[in-house]
């Protein structure tokens, strides 16, 4: 391998050690999903299929915490108050009551607080949700061919159990609004 080709390399191999640290260490400490499941929690599970990165390129991780307030939530995985790695938090007794579109949606939503830098730039309000909204209901529709079907269910999804926050609209509110998303 000459010179050059190694340096080409160099920021793959990086991420790749670094992706793999982080996973050992969830894997270990039983936080991230465990990869050897049944037909039928695969089923209910697709939606951890879809695959993000941050602002910076990294691989965002999925962890589960069933006791979770809310479906999802993103944040950086911390050792001793170093932010070390992106992830997302995820309820899955909450997300599979929801339609697959939906939990499609709320999972693109948190990759796109990711993506977009909200957690490094540290901006969570309505603009940033909205923002967040936009992102998530695009990709979706670039990547996975969402319809205006999809488009339906998620909204329904969000009249039944949207909560508003400091941050989020109310349930109606939001739907009505992401619409407006494909409109622009």
């Amino acid at each position: 391998m000459t010179k050059k080709n190694r340096k080409q390399f160099r920021p793959l191999i990086c991420r790749t050690a670094y992706f793999l640290s982080i996973t050992s260490f969830l894997l270990l400490t039983g936080l991230i999903f465990n990869p050897v499941i049944t037909r039928a929690e695969a089923a209910q599970t697709d939606y951890l299929r879809f695959q993000c990165f941050d602002y910076y390129k990294r691989p965002v991780l999925n962890v589960k915490n069933d006791t979770l307030n809310d479906v999802a939530f993103s944040d950086l995985l911390r050792h001793r108050g170093v932010d070390v790695g992106p992830m997302i938090i995820l309820n899955t007794k909450l997300l599979n009551k929801l339609k697959k579109p939906s939990r499609q949606f709320f999972i693109a939503h948190e990759c796109a607080h990711h993506a977009l830098g909200h957690l490094y730039f540290r901006r969570s309000n309505e603009q940033a949700e909205q923002q967040a909204d936009c992102h998530a209901l695009r990709t979706l529709i670039r990547r996975s061919g969402f319809t205006l079907k999809d488009i339906e269910a998620v909204q329904s999804d969000m009249r039944i159990f949207g909560r508003a926050s400091h941050s989020h609209l109310k349930g109606n509110e939001r739907a009505i609004e992401l619409m407006k998303c494909i409109m622009h």
